[in-house]
């Protein structure tokens, strides 16, 4: 597997708006410890904006050995789901290895199962 740096294209601090259009004209996949976009409305529009595919450990907390072990567990997922899933898509890997797709084409996926549970409740008591 091919992999490039970011350090290696752009200094540290570089706008998303400088590095995602880079990444995703080669269809790269970005692959991050940084669960930011998550939670930053900008940096959700700009992996939006540009068709990004990207992963990011669910844990800030995981050191370097449970990174790899969670991305050795990870890696044929992460290739199921970018041969499979239309960009944008944001997902995050679990210590196990398990992925969840937090965000795609249609926005917040955690949102939406949020909406729809809601929806069941209101059914089950009507």
């Amino acid at each position: 597997m091919r992999y490039e740096l970011h350090e290696a294209h752009f200094p540290r601090g570089t706008d998303d708006d400088e590095w995602l259009p880079f990444v995703a004209q080669r269809f790269w996949i970005v692959l991050t410890k940084d669960k930011r976009n998550r939670y930053n409305e900008l940096e959700r529009k700009a992996v939006q904006r540009f068709a990004v595919k990207e992963f990011y450990f669910a844990s800030g907390n995981f050191n370097g050995h449970e990174m790899a072990a969670a991305l050795i567990s990870a890696i044929s997922k992460m290739k199921q789901i970018c041969s499979t899933e239309e960009p944008p898509f944001v997902g995050s890997i679990a210590r196990g290895g398990e992925i969840t797709i937090v965000y795609d084409k249609h926005g917040s996926t955690h949102e939406r199962r949020k909406k729809e549970r809601e929806k069941a409740k209101s059914t089950n008591a009507s």
